[in-house]
């Protein structure tokens, strides 16, 4: 790939980003305004459908963007944690990812690249994403034998953020048990048991 269209690339992520984070900021000034009237669950209500939705539209694409372009909208992940939580911009948003069970923003990325690969393998997701993820067929190995996905050899940095070699790499740290789960329902829900629970505090608060 040439510089010409990385940079195209990364143009085009900043501004879907940029757009997203908006329309989310929009959303998070009227979370504030009506926190205090609604009840925990009902902000949880407000916090899915108002908030993730957004954030996860075309997630697996996006997220493959620098740090500096993903800034934002991990900064507006943590400031909505803590408006439904009823807390204090300086509150420490780790400790409201614990006490409700919420995935961390980078987990969340995991968890969504998871799902997708999953469905990929079972015949759920649009056929001309196989040629992005494959399982590694030699049974010799210890790879072939658990199931690993074939992670792309790419030499530059740009390049190994890419959907293909993130998700690959996620998909293989997720224990066997968990992949050979027959449903995509219980696939998701042992997958999410399973990132919350090697979820840890990044001290690093918002």
């Amino acid at each position: 790939m040439t510089d010409a269209w990385k940079r195209k690339i990364r143009i085009a992520a900043g501004y879907i980003i940029k757009n997203i984070v908006n329309k989310i900021k929009f959303n998070l000034s009227n979370f504030r305004f009506i926190r205090n009237n609604l009840t925990l669950e009902s902000a949880k209500v407000y916090f899915d459908t108002m908030i993730m939705s957004h954030m996860s539209y075309c997630v697996t694409s996006w997220a493959s963007a620098c740090k500096t372009t993903l800034k934002p909208i991990q900064t507006v992940y943590k400031q909505t944690l803590k408006v439904q939580d009823k807390k204090p911009k300086t509150y420490h948003h780790c400790q409201i990812l614990k006490k409700h069970e919420r995935l961390s923003w980078d987990n969340t990325v995991k968890h969504t690249n998871a799902i997708l690969i999953y469905k990929i393998f079972h015949g759920k997701a649009p056929p001309p994403l196989q040629e992005f993820v494959k399982k590694n067929s030699n049974r010799s190995t210890r790879a072939g034998s658990r199931g690993d996905c074939v992670v792309p050899f790419r030499k530059s940095a740009f390049s190994q953020t890419t959907f293909s070699v993130r998700a690959s790499h996620t998909c293989n740290s997720i224990p066997h048990t968990i992949r050979e789960l027959p449903t995509l329902t219980s696939f998701t829900k042992c997958l999410k048991a399973w990132l919350l629970e090697e979820q840890h505090c990044c001290h690093n608060p918002a």
